[in-house]
């Protein structure tokens, strides 16, 4: 089994997981696991998109691909089974599935009893590249397999009463498993364009001969009666796969303690504001390093840019800090000369600031929204850059909701680089609640220097009197002394925020962001 380093957070790791089984760049797979879908899903083209569902509680029960087990406790290791499994086996698909050599094929057929077909016949060859590469994983699967069988076989004996019905199928089953070896011996003798097209050809026209069912960690599910069945499958994962489930299993209890915990947190400073709900936002790597591929020159640019930002007064005795350099310090003692400095400052002595950065996200930004991720992705660079010692930052977007991406107290780790690439644009534009629900997180921290970077077109718009509940944002910050900048809005709200300027280009929108950052950061001084 290849070794797959562990990450520190459950979407990380699945996410390591399935890039080294597809074995290829981030950026050419986006992958979610989404909080609303029921069953994965892939969509095959020059970007592989991949969605999981998180497994989730409801009461007492568990639910995952559309299978409601009745106990948590009892079900656990069976769900996290199917959950990693659902990695293994969707990566194996991004790495050797091509959809393209049946597009010809296809063209004469009819689409669903094509996609069957198709869908079969990868399966196959998903499983062959798991066998060849990670031994383990694709052991624990086929005894995944293997217990879903049994359970059908049950199945059938309570749904079938006459003996000739329970014959009938039993040798159509035979029929099945009998073509399933003959694909896997094409498919091991002979892997070719020319082979799989062949036997597409021959389960086209042995329909009868496909599952009616599938088995419940692959994807683009389409439900049955048996699917109810399957919530009393029992899975015993063994060797490294079931240290993963182990893991994967651990981190989610502790991920939902702790996400509990922040929407609690969030929930409190939204009272009596208009979001219809707090909420996390979803999250997709792949996006987020497609986006950097377009900008990774204004990152570094930025970075260098705010590095040499200072936000303190020039003191006399600011060279008497630092550490002790013993060569310096022994000559200016022996010499008894005062000028001679000893301490060795390891960095530049700057005030800790505190960041909060708000972007719209609403259906008003749609023109320039790809645009504005990308100035996002630069500034939370800038801000890791400086508040990487002592400093807090946090980001957030909203439209009618407020969307956690990185609160004060998480790293800016690839979980919170792929809520950037997960953020999505629709909805109405809060602008005022999401001003003031900033400016509460900003009046609890203890820095001195705060700052709020509203990243929005300016245009509120959602329920009666939002215009005056502006102005009551506004007063709300100012009054508790933080800096607004205002990126994105016209000439004319100048006056409503301590600095701003419009938008035309990522390249110049990241220029002003320097200057109006560095602008501010002397005049505090």
């Amino acid at each position: 089994m290849v070794e797959i380093v562990l990450k520190e957070n459950l979407y990380e790791l699945a996410t390591n997981i399935i890039y080294e089984v597809a074995n290829k760049e981030k950026s050419s797979i986006e992958f979610t696991l989404s909080r609303t879908e029921q069953f994965s899903k892939i969509h095959y083209g020059e970007i592989t998109k991949i969605s999981v569902p998180y497994p989730r509680q409801i009461q007492d029960k568990f639910l995952y691909q559309g299978i409601l087990f009745d106990d948590v406790n009892e079900s656990f290791s069976s769900v996290w089974s199917l959950f990693l499994s659902s990695l293994y086996h969707t990566g194996a698909h991004a790495a050797i599935t091509d959809y393209s050599t049946y597009q010809e094929w296809i063209k004469t057929k009819s689409p669903h009893l094509a996609f069957k077909v198709i869908k079969l016949i990868e399966d196959i060859r998903v499983q062959e590249y798991l066998k060849s590469r990670y031994s383990n994983p694709c052991e624990n699967i086929m005894m995944i397999e293997f217990s879903c069988q049994i359970l059908y076989n049950k199945y059938l004996k309570n749904i079938l009463e006459e003996k000739q019905q329970v014959k009938t199928q039993n040798m159509l089953k035979n029929k099945t498993q009998s073509m399933k070896k003959d694909i896997l011996n094409s498919i091991t003798n002979n892997d070719s364009t020319d082979t799989r097209i062949e036997l597409a050809n021959k389960l086209y026209y042995n329909r009868n001969l496909l599952d009616f069912w599938e088995y419940p960690y692959v994807e683009n599910i389409v439900p049955t009666d048996f699917t109810k069945y399957l919530k009393y499958l029992k899975c015993h994962p063994r060797g490294e796969f079931g240290n993963y489930v182990d893991k994967l299993g651990e981190m989610w209890i502790n991920e939902m303690k702790n996400e509990q915990k922040l929407l609690k947190k969030y929930e409190k400073y939204a009272e009596d504001l208009h979001f219809d709900k707090i909420r996390l936002s979803p999250e997709n790597l792949g996006k987020y390093f497609q986006l950097r591929m377009d900008s990774s020159n204004l990152i570094k640019k930025i970075r260098n840019q705010v590095k040499m930002v200072t936000n303190t007064l020039e003191d006399p005795n600011t060279e008497d800090y630092g550490y002790v350099e013993m060569q310096k310090a022994i000559q200016a003692v022996s010499s008894e000369t005062q000028g001679i400095s000893y301490f060795e400052q390891d960095q530049e002595l700057r005030y800790e600031e505190s960041w909060a950065i708000v972007m719209d996200t609403s259906a008003s930004m749609k023109i320039q929204f790809q645009d504005l991720q990308k100035f996002l992705m630069c500034i939370a660079e800038a801000a890791d850059q400086i508040n990487f010692k002592g400093g807090k930052w946090s980001i957030h977007g909203f439209n009618n909701d407020f969307v956690l991406i990185k609160d004060f107290k998480e790293k800016y780790d690839d979980r919170i680089k792929a809520r950037i690439g997960g953020m999505e644009n629709s909805g109405l534009s809060f602008i005022p609640d999401a001003m003031k629900l900033a400016t509460r997180m900003l009046e609890d921290d203890i820095n001195e220097r705060r700052y709020l970077f509203l990243i929005t077109d300016g245009y509120s718009m959602g329920y009666h009197e939002i215009d005056q509940e502006f102005q009551s944002a506004v007063k709300l910050a100012s009054r508790a002394g933080i800096n607004v900048i205002a990126i994105g809005v016209p000439d004319g709200m100048s006056k409503y925020f301590t600095i701003s300027f419009p938008h035309t280009e990522v390249r110049k929108t990241v220029a002003k962001f320097v200057s109006a950052y560095s602008s501010l950061a002397q005049q505090m001084m």
